[in-house]
């Protein structure tokens, strides 16, 4: 929603969520080297503190090591 419709649209999908889950919604901040990331997470962030949403950090991550690397490339 951030992405494609503004950060006004982002908070009103965010409060729109945590009505709905309130006790169990959460903000994810991610690190993926994608640069959309750099200008979103300091939004999440910001968000999660003005509407009392927790923030969690997360990753896109698929296996624990390199050698772990070939399975997830057979999925």
């Amino acid at each position: 929603t951030y992405v494609n419709r503004g950060k006004d649209a982002a908070i009103e999908k965010i409060k729109e969520l945590k009505a709905l889950y309130p006790d169990r919604f959460y903000l994810e901040l991610c690190r993926t080297g994608l640069k959309v990331w750099d200008e979103l997470n300091p939004f999440l962030l910001e968000a999660g503190e003005d509407l009392g949403v927790p923030v969690v950090a997360a990753n896109d991550v698929h296996y624990v090591s390199r050698h772990d690397q070939l399975a997830q490339e057979v999925l």
